[in-house]
């Protein structure tokens, strides 16, 4: 649910060997109609709201994951930007405080948190214990 955009989203996700999902949107009102965003879509997808943006924790297009913005004029998968581009490491976790959001990657046996702006800008890193 989005307070700014007072906006709900629904999702219907199918798990097993190939999973999908579907996305919805609709007004918080009691008689809303949810709209499709898109159908379908393969892999893991957890959708979510930063300040009135519409985001989504994902490994579509990205195995080690990614978590991208996703525009509600244009939601095509082609149209997604990333906020946490993919990268060699496979991200574990994220949270979000505020308008940051913040990612745990797992190297061996060392853990590494990052921390993003909900426009994608990198932040920094935050130290970890080695063990």
């Amino acid at each position: 649910m989005s307070p700014e955009t007072r906006l709900v989203a629904h999702i219907v996700v199918s798990a097993g060997k190939q999973p999908w999902a579907s996305l919805y949107l609709s007004a918080q009102s009691v008689d809303a109609t949810p709209t499709s965003l898109f159908e379908r879509i393969e892999g893991y997808f957890v959708p979510f709201f930063v300040q009135g943006r519409l985001m989504a924790f994902t490994n579509f297009g990205a195995p080690n994951f990614r978590i991208v913005h996703i525009g509600l004029a244009s939601s095509s998968p082609s149209q997604w930007n990333d906020v946490v581009p993919e990268s060699d490491l496979r991200i574990q976790e994220y949270a979000v405080a505020g308008d940051q959001i913040f990612v745990t990657r797992t190297d061996r046996f060392s853990t590494k948190i990052e921390d993003y702006g909900s426009d994608g800008s990198r932040k920094r890193d935050l130290p970890c214990p080695a063990l």
